[in-house]
């Protein structure tokens, strides 16, 4: 359940900034996943870094999911209390498949709630890349940035990943306000 990060994307992450010197990514025990990653940076004479400085120098930038690419993203979501403004999951299912035999890969976002959204487009297109319920909205707008294209119900996230420049399709229903 850990996250693949290669010490050298960290690396040269860090050294984009000019007022960083150098960079050491070392990995140090931790109870949960067994190791974390830690970045000692020592920034050029007379400059002052802190770790947030530091944290918005990789923000977005680090491929935490190792996406292939091109890669399109599924919102197939919505408001739970609202289903009738969701696009039928089957559909969403049966554009993973078309996505897939076109040479992109879905890569589906989403609440925990909807975990069984993805699993019903899994069961289907199973090369699919399930990632409901395990992204921030951070992290969605980061994979945005990366995205071919985007195309989700109209819902939060969808709004998100459209306000980061990626190609998208919001599909609304007669329910949509």
């Amino acid at each position: 359940g850990g996250v693949n990060i290669y010490p050298a994307e960290i690396e040269n992450v860090l050294m984009e900034s000019p007022d960083v010197a150098e960079v050491a990514i070392v990995g140090l025990p931790d109870a949960r996943w067994g190791e974390t990653v830690v970045a000692v940076v020592v920034p050029h004479r007379g400059c002052r870094l802190t770790e947030a400085d530091v944290m918005r120098q990789v923000e977005g930038r680090i491929a935490r999911f190792k996406l292939p690419d091109p890669y399109v993203l599924l919102v197939p979501g919505g408001s739970a209390g609202r289903p009738a403004k969701r696009w039928p999951v089957a559909k969403f299912a049966a554009l993973s498949t078309e996505l897939l035999a076109h040479g992109a890969t879905p890569v589906l976002v989403g609440g925990p709630d909807e975990k069984g959204l993805g699993e019903t487009i899994r069961a289907v297109a199973p090369r699919s890349r399930d990632l409901i319920g395990q992204t921030s909205f951070a992290e969605v707008a980061a994979m945005a940035r990366g995205a071919g294209a985007a195309i989700g119900n109209d819902t939060g996230p969808m709004h998100l990943i459209a306000a980061t420049g990626c190609p998208s399709v919001v599909l609304f229903s007669s329910e949509s306000d």
